[in-house]
């Protein structure tokens, strides 16, 4: 499987599920600020391979406090490979189901996807971004291709010098603020 990831599009040679070659492109922004309308995006996988690793869990959550958590089904493997990074049980996904075009439709029209930026953290990769590009086709989904994404992770890339953390992962950054991520 081949793929080229950039900052516009993923595609994907080949793709598993529709045997044929797909690709995929949504919006992003150079820069967010203080009235910028926007909702945090975070999801968990089995591992770093587009292809062969699983989402199992999706959160959104914007300032107004509304969540959405959902676990998702182990598919393409039969173990969460990545249990000491997300802390994950396989029995916490037994019996879950994917997302639906119901379940997408009503996330789009509750948090108001269309309009609002969706912050992220990932590096130069979009990560997380790339995941749901391809969990989309698989799942044949649809809606993706109109919402707006942002690596929040450029915020702070022009200060990560200054500060006094070796990275900018999420637990380098979760310890400079005094944030317990040990559970």
């Amino acid at each position: 499987i081949k793929m080229n990831i950039n900052d516009l599009s993923v595609v994907v040679s080949c793709n598993p599920k529709t045997k044929k070659d797909d690709s995929f492109i949504s919006s992003k922004v150079d820069a967010i600020t203080d009235q910028t309308d926007y909702v945090v995006l975070d999801i968990e996988t089995t591992g770093l391979d587009f292809i062969e690793d699983d989402i199992i869990q999706i959160c959104l959550f914007d300032s107004k406090d509304t969540i959405f958590n959902k676990y998702l089904p182990l598919t393409k493997k039969q173990e969460n490979t990545a249990y000491k990074y997300n802390h994950i049980k396989k029995q916490t996904l037994k019996g879950k189901k994917h997302l639906t075009q119901n379940d997408i439709d009503n996330l789009i029209e509750e948090f108001n996807l269309k309009e609002k930026i969706i912050c992220f953290w990932s590096g130069a990769n979009q990560f997380d971004r790339v995941f749901l590009e391809i969990y989309f086709k698989e799942h044949n989904l649809q809606g993706l291709e109109s919402l707006t994404f942002y690596n929040a992770k450029n915020l702070l890339n022009p200060l990560k010098n200054s500060l006094p953390i070796k990275s900018l992962a999420k637990g380098d950054l979760a310890l400079m603020y005094g944030i317990d991520c040990s559970n």
